[in-house]
């Protein structure tokens, strides 16, 4: 499901460069690619590299799923061009795919596996767990750096984990990654325990939606 969605494939294109040759006439258009192709390198960057970087951006531009049609026409073109051999395929598959996708688990819940969500889930539902939240705030500006952001994740007011950023999205994203590693584990008496935690379950509305 996510080596095929247009998400990926999306991601994939300017991976390989391919939104630089999109022949066009919308300025419109240039700018969401442009924006896409920063949000994307920004996120490759601030998660230090992980295969799952895609999966905290937002989709590629919708005008009609173009980078996800460019590739997907690519991969037809050297297909006709080798005359059928699907060869071709299987190396650009090796090549450029694969590495994406050598550990399928990261992937077995694709739908709800962004950091932020995932360890939302696992509150709730894991461990019934209702007073947490993930803050963010902005660090004092150093001369000559660029601005920073300390995010982190908090239950019962103890600190989790934490992260330092660019931006409170992406300092959102690595908080709730190390607060995953964290809590890997943990049966739902240790995490009582741990965190003094003594929620009933009870509906309340957080920063992440509402706990159940």
């Amino acid at each position: 499901m996510a080596m095929v969605s247009n998400k990926f494939l999306g991601a994939l294109a300017v991976k390989l460069g391919f939104h630089k040759h999109l022949q066009h006439f919308s300025n419109a258009l240039l700018v969401k690619i442009t924006n896409y192709a920063e949000e994307l390198q920004v996120a490759e960057q601030e998660l230090n590299g992980e295969v799952d970087y895609w999966l905290s951006t937002t989709d590629s531009p919708k005008a009609s799923n173009c980078l996800p049609d460019m590739l997907e026409a690519y991969l037809g073109a050297i297909f006709v061009d080798s005359g059928f051999d699907f060869k071709v395929i299987e190396a650009f598959f090796e090549k450029h795919v694969m590495f994406f996708f050598k550990d399928m688990s990261i992937y077995d819940t694709f739908a709800n596996r962004h950091p932020t969500t995932f360890l939302h889930n696992q509150f709730t539902l894991e461990y019934r767990c209702s007073d947490y939240c993930v803050k963010s705030g902005a660090l004092p500006a150093v001369d000559g750096e660029s601005p920073k952001v300390l995010s982190a994740v908090i239950v019962h007011g103890i600190t989790v984990a934490k992260a330092v950023a660019s931006s409170g999205r992406y300092g959102k994203v690595k908080a709730s990654t190390r607060a995953l590693a964290a809590l890997d584990g943990l049966s739902r008496a240790e995490f009582r325990l741990k965190f003094r935690c003594d929620c009933r379950g009870d509906v309340q509305e957080t920063e992440f939606g509402t706990a159940v």
